[in-house]
C-alpha cells in the first residue's frame, strides 16, 4: 500500500472518528425521570408527614374550643369525712356532727363566651396556616434539593459519556497509527504520546465513574430510595421562570407569607390574653348526696342550681403592658418582612443575570465549537495537500473536543442557574 493511500485512510478514519462524536448515537434507556424522584421524596419524607399530622391537630384543635366554650361539662365528686370529738376536743358539732359525706353528680355550662371561642378559634386557625404553610415550604425546598441532585448526576452521566466518546475515539486512533508504525512512516513515540493520554482518559473515566455512584447514593439517600442499583435519567427539562423586568412579584411571594402567619398567632395571643379580662359566667348545677349524719343519709338527696360569675378587675396594669409587647412584636415581624422583600428581590436580580451571563457564555461557546468545526474542515484539506501534519491535526482536533466539553459543563451550568430561579421565584 502506498503512502498516499495510507495518509487517505487515516484522514477518512479520522473524520469518521470525528463525526462520530459530534454528533455521538449512544443510547440511554431512561429508567428514571426527575418527576420519579420528586415523587419519592414526597411520599417518604418524615417532615411532610408531620405537617399533614399537624393540620388534622389544627382542626381537632376547633373541635376541642367548640367543647370547651359552648358545650357543658358533667362531673362526679364524692366525699366520706370523718371528725372524731368528744365534749372536750374536735370540731364543733354544728359544722360536722362526727362527719361529712358526698356523692354529687356536677354539671357547669358556660354562658356567653363567644369572644372567648373566637379567639381560641383565631388561635387554632394560625396553627393550622402555619402547618399548612410547612407543608408547602418543605415540599418546595425538597423539589429544590432533588433537582440540585438530580442535575449533579446527569452532569455525571453526560461527563462519562464524552469522556466515553474520547477514549472510543483514542482506540481508533491507536489502532490506525500502529499500522502507520509498523510500515516506518511514523515514530513509536508519536503512538505511544496517544497510548499515554488515553491512559489518562480511562482514569478520568473510572474518576467520573465513581463520582456517579457517590452522587446517585446522595440522591437516593435524600428521597428515601434503598435501591443501589445504578440508572440513567433523562434531562431534567428545566424551564426559566416567567419574570416581570422589575421583578414586582416579589411582594406575592410565598417566602413572605410566613410573616403574615406570625402576625396573626401574635395577634390570636393578645386576643387570648383579652379574654381573661372578661367576665366568665355559667350556669352550675348539682344533685345527689350530702349529709353529715349517715343515719338519715336516705333523705338527703336534693339538687342545686345556680350561676357562677368570674371577673378579673385589676392586676397591676398587667393587660396594657402585654398589649404593648404585643404590638412591638409586630413590628418585628414587620422589620423582617421587609428586609426579606428586599433579600428576594436581590437574589432574583443577581440569579437573572448570572443566568444571562452563562446563555451568552454558551451562544460564544457554539460558536467557538462551530469555528474549530471548519478549522478541522480546512485541516483535512490541507492535509490532503500535504501542507499539514496529522499531529496538528489531532492537536487541533482535541481543543474542539476541550470546547465541547466546555460547552456541556455551560449547560449543567444553565440547569442549576435555572433551579437557583425557581427556587426562590416561589
Amino acid at each position: 500500500m502506498s503512502f498516499l493511500n495510507i495518509r487517505h485512510l487515516l484522514i477518512f478514519g479520522l473524520f469518521l472518528a470525528s463525526s462520530a462524536f459530534i454528533d455521538p448515537s449512544v443510547s440511554y434507556s431512561q429508567n428514571h425521570s426527575l418527576s420519579y424522584f420528586l415523587n419519592q421524596a414526597y411520599n417518604n419524607d418524615p417532615q411532610i408527614a408531620s405537617s399533614q399530622r399537624n393540620i388534622k391537630i389544627a382542626d381537632l384543635g376547633k373541635r376541642i374550643n367548640k367543647a370547651m366554650f359552648q358545650k357543658p361539662v358533667i362531673s362526679g365528686n364524692g366525699m366520706a369525712l370523718y371528725a372524731p370529738g368528744t365534749s372536750k376536743w374536735g370540731f364543733g358539732k354544728a359544722i360536722t356532727n362526727g362527719g361529712e359525706y358526698d356523692a354529687l353528680l356536677n354539671l357547669t355550662y358556660p354562658l356567653w363566651q363567644s369572644k372567648d371561642l373566637r379567639a381560641y378559634n383565631l388561635q387554632s386557625n394560625s396553627k393550622a396556616r402555619r402547618a399548612n404553610y410547612n407543608l408547602k415550604l418543605r415540599k418546595h425546598n425538597l423539589k429544590f434539593q432533588v433537582t440540585q441532585a438530580y442535575i449533579h448526576v446527569y452532569g455525571d452521566q453526560e461527563n462519562i459519556r464524552y469522556l466515553h466518546n474520547l477514549h472510543q475515539l483514542l482506540q481508533q486512533q491507536i489502532n490506525q497509527l500502529s499500522s502507520l508504525v509498523k510500515s516506518g512512516i511514523i515514530k513509536i513515540t508519536d503512538l505511544q504520546q496517544v497510548r499515554l493520554e488515553d491512559s489518562q482518559i480511562r482514569i478520568q473515566l473510572k474518576q467520573a465513574k465513581n463520582q456517579l455512584v457517590k452522587d446517585q447514593s446522595s440522591m437516593n439517600q435524600l428521597c428515601g430510595i434503598q435501591d443501589t442499583t445504578i440508572y440513567t435519567i433523562a434531562n431534567p427539562g428545566l424551564q426559566v421562570p416567567s419574570l416581570s423586568k422589575k421583578l414586582e412579584n416579589v411582594r406575592s411571594s410565598r417566602f413572605l407569607h410566613s410573616y403574615g402567619i406570625d402576625s396573626l398567632s401574635v395577634e390570636a395571643q393578645q386576643k387570648i390574653r383579652d379574654t381573661k379580662y372578661l367576665p366568665q359566667i355559667s350556669a352550675v348545677a348539682n344533685t345527689g348526696l350530702s349529709t353529715s349524719n349517715l343515719g338519715d343519709a336516705a333523705n338527703r338527696f336534693g339538687f342545686s342550681l345556680g350561676l357562677q360569675l368570674h371577673w378579673r378587675l385589676w392586676d397591676g396594669h398587667q393587660q396594657s403592658l402585654q398589649r404593648q409587647q404585643t404590638k412591638l412584636n409586630l413590628e418585628n415581624i414587620q422589620d423582617h418582612r421587609k428586609f426579606e422583600k428586599r433579600r428576594l428581590y436581590q437574589q432574583r436580580n443577581s440569579l437573572m443575570n448570572t443566568l444571562k451571563d452563562v446563555q451568552d457564555q454558551i451562544t460564544d461557546q457554539k460558536k467557538q465549537v462551530s469555528d474549530y468545526s471548519d478549522l478541522l474542515n480546512a485541516y483535512r484539506t490541507e492535509i490532503d495537500k500535504g501542507i499539514q501534519s496529522v499531529t496538528s491535526y489531532v492537536t487541533v482536533f482535541r481543543q474542539y473536543l476541550n470546547a465541547k466539553n466546555k460547552l456541556n459543563n455551560l449547560n449543567i451550568q444553565r440547569l442549576q442557574t435555572i433551579n437557583d430561579l425557581n427556587y426562590w421565584n416561589w
